[in-house]
């Protein structure tokens, strides 16, 4: 038997399927049909929530918006779990907690760094910036003796999408702007995007 026959069977692992545009590992790939939407079984591997899922719009719901977001269509429940197994043993499952963004009002001044009891208040004239948008926003203190202020704002806004930051002259300049944003709820807290790989350990 030829490479090519023996393999004619074989389903197809990255095809599409035109439906739901899932990365397919089915008969469907070979040119069956598929079975109604809210039968199909599903390997999950890269999603909210990994694992197996019967019906596509579960499984859509699981992967769609996700960053590398992948689910595999199987003809039946025992090939979706062999399916995820084995993803899991080759460590390619992974859990994804998406993006979120919050935005701001004025009740949430005071938890804000700039604004907090503990925070530095002075010297009015340094270089002060405001994080419009970051993971933890606020007004921040940028000078040599205040080191230790600005330390996180590099860490505050890298891999943040969108994240803004802007400078001052002085503290009361970075006040009445960052309160002006503060009000119309142009400051937005950012959690961002957390991914961790499923580990295999029990599973066979």
């Amino acid at each position: 038997m030829s490479s090519q026959d023996s393999d004619k069977d074989v389903p197809c692992i990255e095809c599409q399927c035109k439906d739901c545009q899932c990365h397919c590992h089915c008969s469907g790939a070979t040119g069956d049909e598929l079975p109604p939407p809210d039968e199909r079984w599903y390997s999950v591997v890269v999603g909210r929530s990994p694992g197996v899922v019967q019906g596509q719009d579960h499984a859509e719901r699981n992967w769609r918006g996700v960053s590398g977001g992948a689910a595999f269509y199987c003809p039946d429940r025992p090939s979706a779990e062999q399916h995820f197994v084995s993803a899991l043993h080759r460590g390619e499952a992974v859990h994804v907690i998406p993006e979120v963004r919050i935005r701001l009002g004025s009740q949430d001044r005071a938890t804000l760094p700039g604004f907090r009891v503990h925070d530095p208040y002075s010297p009015e004239n340094a270089t002060w910036v405001v994080v419009s948008v970051g993971r933890e926003p606020g007004i921040y203190l940028i000078d040599s003796s205040y080191s230790g202020y600005g330390l996180t704002l590099t860490s505050n806004v890298n891999g943040v999408s969108g994240g803004h930051v802007i400078k001052f002259k002085s503290r009361s300049a970075a006040v009445e702007e960052f309160e002006r944003m503060l009000s119309v709820s142009l400051i937005v807290r950012v959690v961002t995007e957390v991914r961790a790989v499923l580990m295999s350990d029990g599973v066979e």
